[in-house]
């Protein structure tokens, strides 16, 4: 290269990085779908390596004691972020001509161990020699597994509806586990006043994966030896659940199937003595959807390069 050609080069005529995306709204344990696109810039380059990388940020909390010159000690808290970086895909050396487009098609899985309380990136990076190496990024959402939403919607279908409230329990939870709250359906409120559902998805010695945990159940008092078992836990009644995966998601389109959730529900309430009232048979609702924030939105085609749907971040940033 000539020296020309690197001036211009550090001048901002390089290559030129943008990532589209499907949707930023990913369920766990799917793919991120889209292209990598890079724009030639003023002179021919040669990449040697053309990378993108799902990246999560996690934010500390630390307490920092300074002292100063006359012993005075003053106590901050400090803020730090650390980069954990989930997948990553690299094409390799790539020959870029002057104002030449290529793209470059990928599908970056979401880890079933990725946190969804944490900022999640999709960053691309080039790497030229005597060069600016162009970068650009895309915020990503990650959304629950498409097995707890189908779980989720086929408790929803049972009569139980969303309660933000009612997550006491007794145990510290470990990632990836999630809880929730239900009110209890109306025709079985005089045996129970929810549940709490403390759930993740987990491999199973076969290699496959399965949706685990309890369905914790909250007793009705029924006299004041009922009260004081409230301020132990003891109104509170654990039931193992543990359903393959296989039966909560479409195998091709991962999208949920809750009826496969439904008779492993009944199964685990009625080993609780829960019953419909009556001898009755377990009512179904139509299928809905109780969380709002976490519905799946699967996208259905990648926008052109001219739609306002696409990520349109700061290309070159320099900035991590």
């Amino acid at each position: 290269m000539k020296w020309s050609q690197m001036w211009k080069a550090f001048l901002g005529g390089g290559a030129h990085l943008s990532i589209l995306v499907e949707s930023t709204e990913v369920p766990r344990g799917t793919a991120i779908q889209g292209r990598l696109v890079v724009v030639g810039g003023d002179i021919e380059q040669t990449i040697e390596n053309l990378v993108l990388t799902l990246v999560q940020i996690e934010e500390q909390q630390q307490t920092v004691t300074t002292t100063d010159g006359s012993g005075n000690t003053q106590t901050s808290t400090q803020t730090q972020f650390i980069s954990h970086e989930l997948t990553t895909l690299s094409y390799g050396m790539v020959q870029v001509r002057s104002r030449e487009t290529a793209e470059f098609p990928f599908e970056i899985p979401i880890p079933r161990e990725a946190y969804r309380n944490r900022k999640t990136l999709l960053t691309a990076r080039a790497v030229i020699a005597w060069a600016v190496d162009p970068k650009t990024r895309a915020d990503i959402e990650i959304l629950l597994d498409p097995e707890l939403e189908a779980f989720y919607r086929a408790i929803n279908q049972l009569g139980f509806t969303y309660n933000p409230n009612n997550l006491r329990i007794g145990k510290v939870l470990s990632h990836p586990m999630e809880r929730c709250g239900f009110y209890a359906p109306p025709m079985l409120a005089q045996q129970f006043d929810g549940v709490i559902t403390v759930l993740g998805v987990f491999p199973t010695p076969t290699g496959d994966f399965a949706l685990k945990g309890d369905l914790i159940i909250n007793r009705v008092e029924q006299n004041f030896t009922d009260i004081l078992k409230v301020l132990v836990g003891g109104d509170l009644v654990a039931v193992p659940l543990e359903i393959p995966c296989t039966l909560l998601c479409h195998p091709e389109t991962q999208e949920p199937t809750p009826e496969g959730a439904i008779p492993f529900l009944i199964t685990a309430l009625e080993s609780a003595k829960i019953v419909p009232p009556g001898e009755k048979d377990w009512l179904l609702r139509p299928s809905s959807k109780p969380h709002e924030k976490n519905l799946l939105r699967p996208a259905t085609h990648i926008p052109d390069t001219r739609s306002e749907e696409l990520l349109r971040p700061a290309e070159n940033d320099e900035k991590e």
